[in-house]
């Protein structure tokens, strides 16, 4: 039998060799094209997928927010100058609303809980309040690149005020927009200090800053990482009335790291809050940075995926209208979220939005929930 030449079997390996990285190339390919233009989601035990907005090509959503009647949902961009209002029952886009400055800005959202008014704060540190009734701007503050940046916008839940954090946390009064307060949120605190979050604790205008402090040791050495505090604003403090650490430093090598996302119970009795970076304890073990605390005392009184297999950063946070679910997102390729017992605190499903979580936003109204992911909103329901 005559054996086949080297020549040939070459030939052979290079065509396989081919093939198989232009398979696996279209693969992978179809799979990002999935992730990036489709709708790729899933359903668990409890949430029902029910449908995606998805937003052009080079719209990537970071911040979502649902009116209260439910019937729109406003999505804000690090890439894009537009602020899309969708109609959430013929899935359209109903205004594009454009900040008038040349380079791209991102937007971080809130919708007043009295519906009247959507506040932005975008990349040039100034933040928008626009009333829904004309969606015409009704005030514009520029004097907060001054005063330390404009990030995440959270109203009172009477309406009456609007917070925004940066260097310092600054009040406004609704409507007629004059400035309560003005406090250095690094007065008093080590240099360094991160300030992420804001939330207001409801039926009452007491402010929770969620951050860290960078830790130094007698010998002026800096230590990292950084423990994790949620900071309490009275009404006419300057300087907080009281904080909480959420994650206390577990030792040189190993820590909490900052308070990255918060959100408070629509009792007003415990926040959730987690950090930008897991959490390890001193013996190297992995936790999952989500912990429940107690608002009267500051007592944890729940860590509801402690233990389980780390899935990146917990960025989204928001706890059902009727307190009956703590929606996790996480910062993860295929864009993990947890549905916890607000009670028991026990996770009760899993589901994967297909991309990187960037936002949660719940409707008022009923138990759906919208969850910013790469170019597309998401909304599941659960059951009522």
């Amino acid at each position: 039998m005559a054996s086949i030449p080297q020549s040939t079997v070459r030939k052979c390996v290079a065509w396989l060799i081919v093939i198989g990285v232009i398979s696996y190339a279209a693969f992978s390919h179809r799979v990002l094209f999935v992730r990036t233009f489709g709708c790729e989601a899933t359903s668990g035990t409890l949430a029902k997928f029910q449908f995606c907005l998805r937003e052009g090509m080079r719209f990537s959503v970071n911040s979502v927010a649902w009116s209260p009647d439910g019937d729109y949902i406003a999505t804000g961009s690090a890439y894009s100058r537009e602020i899309h209002v969708w109609n959430v029952r013929s899935r359209t886009i109903v205004r594009k609303l454009s900040i008038p400055y040349p380079p791209p800005a991102f937007h971080q959202l809130a919708w007043s809980p009295d519906g009247l008014f959507l506040a932005a704060c975008d990349g040039t540190n100034v933040l928008r309040i626009y009333d829904t009734r004309t969606w015409e701007p009704a005030h514009v503050f520029r004097e907060l690149h001054d005063l330390g940046a404009c990030d995440h916008p959270a109203f009172s839940s009477d309406s009456k005020r609007i917070a925004v954090i940066g260097v310092r946390l600054v009040e406004y009064s609704v409507p007629d927009w004059s400035m309560l307060g003005s406090a250095s949120l690094r007065e008093g605190w080590a240099k360094g200090d991160l300030f992420n979050a804001v939330a207001y604790v409801p039926r009452t205008h007491t402010v929770l800053v969620g951050g860290g402090q960078y830790i130094r040791d007698p010998r002026d050495r800096e230590l990292e990482p950084w423990d994790g505090r949620v900071w309490f604003f009275c009404p006419g403090d300057n300087i907080p009335c009281r904080n909480i650490t959420v994650y206390p430093r577990a030792g040189g090598h190993a820590g909490g790291g900052p308070v990255a996302a918060l959100a408070t119970s629509p009792d007003g009795r415990t926040a959730v809050a987690a950090t930008n970076s897991g959490v390890m304890r001193a013996n190297d073990i992995p936790v999952e940075p989500v912990h429940v605390i107690r608002l009267s005392d500051g007592a944890t009184v729940g860590a509801p995926l402690d233990h389980m297999i780390p899935y990146g950063a917990a960025v989204g946070l928001a706890y059902t209208a009727d307190n009956t679910y703590i929606i996790v997102g996480h910062e993860q390729v295929d864009g993990a979220i947890h549905i916890v017992n607000a009670e028991s605190y026990a996770v009760e499903d899993f589901i994967r939005a297909g991309g990187f979580v960037s936002d949660i936003a719940v409707n008022q109204r009923n138990k759906e929930f919208a969850v910013g992911a790469g170019n597309k909103v998401l909304v599941w329901s659960l059951p009522r």
